[in-house]
This record gives C-alpha cells, structure tokens and sequence, in this order.
C-alpha cells in the first residue's frame, strides 16, 4: 500500500533536493499565451510562457533552512519549476506555539476552578471539551482549538458590549457605529474605506476597553470585578496568541 512515504533524508542535500522536486508537481502552474512582435522578421509570433504560483512550505527552523538551500543550489536552473520556485520556505515555530500556551495554561487553566464562572476549566466542562487537558504539550492540537473557540467568544462578546447590542441576532445601534451612519443597513452603501474607518474605530474601542498591556492589571474603563479582571487578561494575552499564529499563517515569522 503506497503511504506517501519518500525514502529520503532531508539532512542530504541531493536528497533534499529530491524531497522538493516531488513535492513541487503539486504546485498550480498557469500556461498563458501572448503575441509577441519580432520587428526583425515583422511578424508575430505566438509565446507561451507558464507563470508559477507559490504556496507556503511550512516546517521547524532547520526545515526551512535546508528548504532555502536547495533553492539556492538549483537558482540556476531554466525554469521556475526547476528552480523550486513555487515554495515559499515559512517556520511554522511549533514549539513556541507549545511554549505560549504553556504559559496561558499556567496563569489561567486550573483543575480547581470548576466552579468558577467564566475561568477556562469551567469553560471547558461547559462545551464539554474532556480532550482538553493540563498539559498543552500532551494534547496541543484539542488545547489550541479550544483556546481559539474561547477567545473568539471573549471578541464577540466585546464587540457586542461596544456595539450595544445583547445577542448576534440584534443590529448595533447608530451612535455606536459613528461616521455619520443613522442605521446598520447604511453600511450596504459604504465604501471600502469607509467600511474600513469604521472597523478600525470599533476594534480600537475594543482594545481600549479590554485589553491591557501591563500583564495582571485591569484595563481602562474595566468593572473592577475579578471575573471581568481575570477575562481582560486572558483576551489580552490571548490576542498575542493568536497574532502570532496569524503571522505563521501569512509567513511573517520573522518580522513578528
């Protein structure tokens, strides 16, 4: 039965390089046709030149080296597919994912706290999340899964307070939205940069209202009860979280 399995050791270069050149028939290529003009023999000829699409090509520290290595060993190959080109070499950092929610786990993830409204023990016995264990390093794919479902309920609920309105169901309030609209259907008619004005309005209220850059600490205009403290905080290091898995995604590791 064929697993996929290719006999080769990434820690040789040839062999490296062998990995990538199977994985690189996968990549999308685009024939495109144009007519070009040879003023020498004035006449038109038909070119086809094929335009390669890149794809993210994910992996630890050492994997995107060796990746960007055989890149270089092959830059002066005659086409794209053969230089490689189509993969975008982007350190997925899995261990300091594992390290970050470690560190949520240790502040904010307590066996103890069952009962404890809003804390994300009791949470996970709320949603009944039971693969959701102490230690994020035995389960991490179910621990992150569940940290995002959390902290993307703790934004909406934000963003419904700032927006005035009690469920999803509910249409935000004009003087909420601001920039001259007087019902939620005027959005309909804004512009991109309008729509754009006031998504960035309405997340710089959350996070002025929410998030606090001093860890343990209440936020701006907070309740100064510890259920709403002990939310702040987790939504705060949370969005952190997230930020950086977003950066993963888009391959901007480095720069984050």
């Amino acid at each position: 039965v064929p697993l996929g399995v290719l006999m080769l050791n990434e820690n040789k270069s040839d062999e490296m390089i062998q990995i990538l050149q199977h994985l690189h028939q996968y990549i999308p290529e685009e024939e495109i046709e144009e007519e070009v003009y040879i003023s020498s023999q004035q006449r038109c000829v038909k070119k086809c030149t094929v335009r390669q699409h890149k794809l993210l090509f994910g992996g630890d520290q050492l994997t995107v080296a060796r990746t960007r290595g055989a890149q270089t060993a092959m830059c002066n190959a005659t086409t794209p597919h053969m230089k490689l080109e189509g993969f975008i070499p982007t350190i997925q950092d899995w261990h300091t994912q594992v390290v970050l929610i470690e560190v949520i786990w240790k502040y904010f993830y307590s066996v103890d706290s069952g009962a404890e409204h809003g804390t994300l023990y009791q949470l996970r016995n709320l949603i009944n999340r039971n693969d959701v264990v102490k230690n994020p390093k035995g389960n991490f794919n179910s621990c992150d899964d569940f940290l995002q479902i959390i902290l993307t309920a703790h934004i909406l609920s934000a963003a419904c307070e700032i927006l005035e309105i009690t469920s999803l169901d509910d249409q935000p309030s004009a003087g909420a939205i601001g920039h001259g609209i007087t019902s939620s259907e005027d959005l309909w008619t804004c512009t991109n940069d309008e729509r754009r004005a006031i998504l960035t309005k309405i997340s710089k209220a959350i996070v002025e209202k929410f998030i606090t850059f001093s860890f343990n600490t209440t936020p701006n205009n907070a309740h100064r009860d510890e259920v709403h403290r002990y939310a702040c905080n987790l939504l705060s290091i949370g969005c952190f979280y997230l930020a950086y898995k977003d950066a993963i995604r888009e391959g901007v590791v480095r720069e984050f």
